[in-house]
């Protein structure tokens, strides 16, 4: 029900609907969240080939699983459609085509992945004014919010955690390019203030606990390792008019690492540049470091840094060590 009162607050009667992703649980969550909100024909495009050597089988019959249910209930769901992340052109001609039908193309993915279809659309000369984004995985930072709305593009973020699924939706008046209404139906969100400098916490960190019944996991008071500013706020949008009326504006992580859809977290980060990387390459925990930045069109980007008195080593085989 939520789901089906997001989009009708954004004006999505007549929208055709598409996720592209990888195919695990959150892809699959996204697919029956537009099913059951309604939402049809869909479209389901993974970055990943579900049949790919090496893939672990749980990925492809959590998949097949899913369908044949839904095809007993009598509920057809789409098969994914293999679309790498090096060539979004099927999706860019998926958008084109609903927008030549006089429809509204929504597109639900990581925000990197989004302006990925964006430059592609560009470098063809394809005009993708009028398409729809729901973005996640990443920050929506002003940057990256002004290269996908030049594309023409609307976009509005959300914010889900694997553990609690929605946190927040992103208001559609608002104060910034990463203010949320607080999905408080769901979840419940408070922060330590100046208490939590006693625990390790910033006074800003999010403690999250859920309030639902279904939720993947029970959480009471728990930091996800996100920090933000928390405010009521009168916006004036219809998701205010729905009762969700407390903001979360400018969400950070201060203990995990998130960029083109990947999270690391730092312990896993802390024993790679201090151990894995100088017991294969050379040096020390000195001579390794990861600069988060951003390319000059808003697209993230992870930077590992080796000192040059390490001596000459292979690029390719550190980064494979780091993954």
């Amino acid at each position: 029900v939520n789901h089906r009162l997001m989009i009708e607050a954004r004006g999505g009667r007549d929208w055709r609907f598409a996720v592209w992703g990888v195919p695990g649980n959150t892809d699959i969550v996204r697919i029956l969240e537009l099913h059951r909100s309604g939402a049809g024909p869909l479209r389901w495009f993974s970055q990943v080939e579900p049949g790919a050597p090496g893939l672990h089988p749980r990925y492809r019959w959590s998949i097949r699983l899913m369908r044949w249910a839904r095809r007993a209930s009598g509920a057809a769901l789409p098969k994914p459609e293999y679309v790498p992340l090096s060539d979004p052109s099927p999706i860019v001609d998926w958008i084109r085509a609903v927008l030549d039908a006089g429809r509204t193309p929504h597109l639900t993915t990581w925000v990197t992945s989004a302006m990925s279809i964006c430059r592609a659309a560009a470098v063809r000369g394809i005009d993708l004014s009028g398409a729809q984004f729901t973005v996640g995985g990443d920050p929506l930072t002003p940057a990256r919010a002004a290269f996908l709305r030049a594309s023409g593009v609307g976009v509005v973020p959300r914010f889900m955690s694997v553990e609690c699924a929605y946190i927040g939706y992103g208001c559609l008046n608002p104060d910034g390019t990463d203010d949320y209404h607080s999905i408080n139906d769901f979840t419940t969100v408070i922060q330590p203030g100046a208490d939590g400098l006693s625990r390790g916490l910033p006074p800003e960190a999010l403690l999250v606990t859920t309030l639902r019944s279904t939720t993947p996991f029970v959480l009471l008071n728990v930091s996800l390792g996100d920090e933000a500013i928390l405010e009521n706020r009168a916006c004036g949008c219809p998701l205010q008019a729905l009762g969700w009326t407390t903001h979360i504006r400018k969400d950070r992580s201060f203990d995990k690492m998130t960029s083109g859809g990947m999270t690391f977290l730092d312990r896993d980060i802390v024993n790679v540049m201090e151990t894995v990387l100088p017991s294969r390459f050379g040096g020390t925990a000195l001579d390794y470091q990861l600069v988060e930045d951003e390319a000059e069109d808003g697209r993230p980007r992870v930077l590992l840094l080796v000192s040059p008195a390490v001596g000459p080593v292979d690029e390719a085989d550190v980064l494979r060590a780091f993954y």
